[in-house]
Order: structure tokens, then sequence, then C-alpha cells
């Protein structure tokens, strides 16, 4: 059975000005979606979990559910922004800063984005959609984190002779692996770090960055 075409609000009981619909509608695809995947998940899954109709969905997300998992996809990288910005934004400090992105990204619930980003690569059908995806979470990633580093030498705390966009990778490699492997570990019982408390993992990362692992 195809999608619904034109669709009268009134004939699928639906409010245009009821933008709450929406926004749940976003929430209950993100937790499907992170629990059984883009393939799990069908539109009638998700409209069974904001107890409205098929056919109401359609009426927010008229392209289907591609086009709903961008606008996940879209609604994730705008929170993940927002919660880069404020974690720097508290100091000055690159060692604060770093500490205080590190807890954001290794805080429950921040998982769920490295989680979608491998349903991108392989349910996405539309390339122009896939690169614009891929775009965003570089870009975004880049303003904030590069940024805080390339200030950092400009202003003394660290040195110029190491690339920031260097520095910002290595200092996300660290946070999203240990970030995926901790949740792994914790399941399988396997690291003595599983059980750390984020704050404990944050003051780590930032640690062996700046001072490394030698016996001093």
């Amino acid at each position: 059975m195809g999608r619904p075409k034109k669709l009268n609000p009134e004939e699928v009981g639906v409010d245009p000005s009821d933008l709450e619909t929406r926004h749940r509608i976003i929430q209950a695809s993100i937790a499907l979606f992170k629990e059984k995947g883009y393939k799990g998940v069908s539109v009638k899954d998700i409209a069974e979990a904001v107890s409205i109709t098929p056919a109401a969905l359609y009426y927010y997300f008229p392209d289907g559910k591609e086009a709903l998992f961008m606008a996940v996809l879209t609604h994730i990288l705008d929170e993940r922004k927002k919660g880069m910005e404020q974690a720097v934004s508290g100091s000055s400090c690159i060692q604060d800063r770093l500490y205080a992105l590190s807890l954001y990204f290794l805080s429950p619930g921040n998982d769920t984005l490295p989680i979608l980003m491998r349903d991108v690569a392989v349910q996405l059908k539309d390339e122009r959609s896939r690169g614009e995806v891929w775009h965003r979470l570089s870009r975004d990633y880049t303003e904030t984190v590069t940024r805080v580093f390339k200030e950092a030498a400009a202003n003394g705390e660290i040195t110029d002779k190491v690339s920031p966009d260097l520095l910002a990778n290595l200092f996300s490699g660290m946070n999203l692996t240990l970030g995926r492997s901790r949740h792994m570990q914790a399941h399988f019982n396997r690291a003595d770090y599983a059980e750390m408390e984020p704050e404990e993992l944050a003051r780590v990362i930032v640690d062996v960055l700046f001072n490394g692992i030698r016996e001093m």
C-alpha cells in the first residue's frame, strides 16, 4: 500500500497548528531507530508509539520514513551543536573546556548519534542526503572543537607547532572510541574502565592528552 497523497488535515485528524505532535514523532523515532535500527522500524511502529494513525504521521512527514530519519538526524545534530557550544562557553581555560566537552560526549544519552550514523551509510538511498549529514557532522565538530585548540594556541596555552585540526581529531578519537567501547565492555564485563563514571573518564582523557602516560 502506497503512502497517502495530498493529505487534508481534517481528513486525518490533524491540527495544522499542533507543533507538539511533530516533536513527539521525532522523539519516538529517535528511541525506535536507536533500539531497532532504520530497517527494523516501520512508519506504523512510530505512529503507534505516538498514538496517531500512519496517515496523520504522513501529514507531518509526507515523504515517508527516509525523510523522517533525516529529520531525526537534523534534530540530533542541532542538539549536539548546542551541547558542544554550551560545554566550551563556561571557561576560557582549554583544560576546563576540553573536560566539559569530554563529559558531554561521554554522558549517557549521547551515544545515539554514533548508533544512527551506521544506518546513514547503509540505509539512506539519497546520496545528497548522506553527504549533507556527514558534512554537517564534520562541520559542527570542526567549528567548535578545532576553534578551542586554535584559541588555546593563540593564547599561548598550548604549542602552535601541532595542527589544531590534528589535535581536534585526536581528541575526537579518544572520546568517541572510548565512549563506544565502554558501552560494549560494560555489556561483556571485560574492561576495568567500563564502570567508570563519565566525570572520571573525562579527567583521564584530558590528563593523558596534556601530560601523556609516561611515569614522571
